[in-house]
C-alpha cells in the first residue's frame, strides 16, 4: 500500500528535555533506531518511517516544556553514532497552547505553517541543516494531530442529522463550517506539508465534568477513538480536497516551495487566523503563485491590505511573460473573477471581486506560463 506509513510511537517522550522536565519518554533514540532497523530490513517497498512526539506544552501553564516537533527531531538527527538516519517525515504534532484549541494565542495562529516550514527549509534541495538522509527518500512533513487535543477536528454542526445538533456551545468555534480550512488547512498543504485529520480525543459537555469523565458525543458522530459517522466532518473532507485540487491544478505541488516573504507591502494579519500563505513554483518556462487570505474584508478593518507582489518579466528566450490571475472561492471552488497582468509590482486589494463578503476568505491564483506545461 503507497499509503503506508511506519509510525515507532504515539507521543514519544525527550529523552533529555531542558530543565525542569523530567525525562518522560516511550523509548530511547537508540530503540527507536533499533525498531527503524529492523523494519528497513523487511520492508522490500521502503515505506517512509518517523516518530511522533510528544507536543511542548500540553497544558497551560504546564512547567513541563518538552522539545516538540522540529525540536525534537533535530535532537534526534544530531544524536550520537549517525542514529536518525532512517527518519523520513516529521510527524508534527501542532496545537495551541489551549488544550480545547478555542482560544488562539496571536503566538500560536501561525504554527500552522511555521513548523512544517522549519522542517523543510532543513532538508530541501541538498541545504541539509540537520544533516540527514542522504541516499533515501525526500524528508517531507506531516501534521498528523492538531488543535487542542481535546476537540481537534470537530463535528461541523452544519453537517449533522437533524435532531443532533446539539453540541456543547465550547464546540461553536470549532464546529462552525470552513473554521478548520481557515486555521489549518491551506496552511499546512501551502506551507509544503501533508495533514491528517484528528478528531479530537475528548469532547466535552458544557459544564466542566469529573476529571476524565467526558461526553463523546456518539449521536453526533463520536471523536478520534469512537468516530462512526465521518459524515459529520464532511464539509471539511471537502474543503481539504478543494484545496488539493486548487493546487494540483496549477503546479507540481512537488517541486513548489511556501514563500510568504513574496507578498510585501504589509499584508492584514488577521486576530485570528494569521498571515495570508503564498506557494511558489518556478522554472524555466512557468512561474505559478498561489495565495491564500483567510479572511479579505472585515467589519473590524475597512478595506484591509492584501499587500503585494513582484511579477518576473521575462520567461526562457528573453520574451514578456503575459500573467494571469484568478479569485478562487475556496468554500466552492468556483472562480469568482479573472484578469491579465503585466510584470512589475501586482497591487492586490483593486482585483478583488465586488462586495466581498465580511470574513470571506479567498485563494489568488498568479500564473505565467511561456507555454503550456504537463507536470
Amino acid at each position: 500500500n503507497v499509503a503506508v506509513q511506519w509510525t515507532l510511537c504515539e507521543e514519544n517522550g525527550d529523552p533529555a528535555p531542558p530543565p525542569p522536565a523530567p525525562a518522560w519518554n516511550e523509548f530511547t533514540f537508540e530503540e527507536l533506531e533499533d525498531m527503524a532497523q529492523w523494519i528497513l530490513q523487511w520492508d522490500s517497498f521502503d515505506h517512509p518511517i518517523t516518530v511522533h512526539p510528544r507536543v511542548r506544552t500540553r497544558f497551560p501553564n504546564d512547567p513541563y516544556q518538552f522539545r516538540h516537533g522540529t525540536e525534537f527531531f533535530k535532537a534526534l538527527v544530531d544524536s550520537a553514532s549517525g542514529r536518525g538516519q532512517w527518519l523520513d517525515v516529521a510527524s508534527l504534532y501542532v496545537q495551541t497552547t489551549d488544550p480545547n484549541g478555542l482560544t488562539v494565542n496571536p503566538d500560536d495562529r501561525d504554527n500552522y505553517s511555521t513548523e512544517p516550514e522549519i522542517v523543510l527549509s532543513a532538508g530541501r534541495m541538498g541545504g541539509n541543516d540537520w544533516g540527514y538522509n542522504a541516499g533515501r527518500k525526500f524528508k517531507i512533513s506531516f501534521v498528523d494531530e492538531h488543535g487542542g487535543w481535546r476537540y481537534g477536528v470537530a463535528p461541523v454542526v452544519s453537517d449533522l442529522p437533524a435532531g443532533t445538533q446539539d453540541l456543547p456551545t465550547a464546540l461553536s468555534n470549532n464546529g462552525e463550517r470552513g473554521e478548520i480550512r481557515r486555521r489549518m488547512i491551506y496552511d499546512v498543504l501551502l506551507s509544503g506539508s501533508g495533514l491528517g485529520l484528528y478528531f479530537g480525543w475528548a469532547l466535552e459537555p458544557d459544564s466542566t465534568p469529573a476529571p476524565n469523565e467526558y461526553y463523546e458525543l456518539e449521536a453526533e458522530g463520536g471523536n478520534d477513538i469512537t468516530c462512526d459517522h465521518f459524515a459529520s466532518r464532511q464539509s471539511v473532507f471537502e474543503d481539504l480536497k478543494r484545496a488539493r485540487e486548487i493546487i494540483t491544478d496549477h503546479m507540481p505541488f512537488w517541486r513548489a516551495k511556501p514563500n510568504d516573504a513574496a507578498l510585501t507591502g504589509s499584508p492584514y494579519v488577521d486576530a485570528r487566523y494569521g498571515a495570508p500563505e503564498v506557494f511558489e513554483f518556478r522554472s524555466r518556462n512557468d512561474h505559478t503563485f498561489i495565495i491564500y487570505y483567510p479572511v479579505v474584508q472585515t467589519e473590524v478593518v475597512n478595506d484591509p491590505p492584501l499587500g503585494e507582489i513582484a511579477l518576473s518579466g521575462s520567461g526562457s528566450g528573453g520574451q514578456v511573460r503575459p500573467w494571469t490571475w484568478k479569485w478562487i472561492d475556496p468554500a466552492t471552488g468556483a472562480v469568482l473573477s479573472s484578469g491579465n497582468a503585466t510584470s512589475g509590482t501586482l497591487v492586490i486589494r483593486p482585483l478583488l471581486p465586488p462586495n466581498p463578503l465580511e470574513d470571506q476568505d479567498m485563494v489568488l491564483v498568479l500564473e505565467a506560463q511561456d507555454a503550456m506545461t504537463e507536470f
